[in-house]
């Protein structure tokens, strides 16, 4: 039935609490109390990983999740959409930008200066300086992206979303686009183990 794999998804949300939290306080007990459970998952500082944990281990079986749902919960499925969505876009727009276009660029970056400040009225906001970005990294996203590992959208929609007509160009006009000839590219054919 349904709940034969629920028990499945309460064992791994122990496992990712004792990850989470390291060791949970089980006072020398064999078993550990439901109270430890709660406690350890109360601990947990981040909501999202709380909610992930908690989710797994709610009491009634039918409300747990399924490994598909938390396959696609934002605490395994995050990368920011504004970096993904400017990844995509460097990608398909690759032929028109010179060939070390990311190196060059992040080569003449002053480390010190302010990319990104992200203001709270009720607290001290964030700075992201350039130091924090490694080019390295940059260029590992860009690869990973380009090979299909972080798809645009995780899960098709139901319905595709029209192309706003400002961006359908017609015909004559992709036409004057200049297209090189794209090279041959080798077919990837490795498979990804996490």
């Amino acid at each position: 039935g349904e709940d034969d794999y629920s028990i499945d998804i309460f064992s791994f949300g122990i496992c990712t609490l004792e990850m989470a939290v390291l060791e949970i306080q089980a006072n020398g007990d064999a078993a550990v109390s439901k109270e430890a459970i709660v406690n350890a998952g109360q601990s947990l500082e981040d909501p999202l990983m709380r909610e992930f944990t908690q989710s797994c281990l709610r009491h009634d079986a039918k409300l747990r999740p399924t490994a598909h749902d938390l396959l696609f919960h934002r605490v395994l499925f995050e990368v920011h959409s504004l970096k993904l969505l400017a990844a995509h876009c460097l990608n398909n727009n690759q032929y028109l930008l010179p060939e070390n276009c990311v190196e060059e660029k992040t080569k003449s970056f002053d480390p010190n200066a302010v990319m990104a400040e992200i203001r709270h009225d009720d607290r001290p906001g964030v700075q992201l300086k350039y130091s924090h970005v490694s080019p390295l990294e940059l260029d590992k996203f860009l690869e990973d992206v380009k090979n299909g590992i972080y798809p645009l959208m995780n899960f098709a929609t139901s319905r595709p979303h029209p192309v706003p007509r400002a961006l359908s160009l017609s015909q004559e006009q992709v036409e004057t686009v200049k297209t090189p000839t794209p090279e041959p590219q080798e077919t990837e054919t490795r498979k990804v183990r996490q």
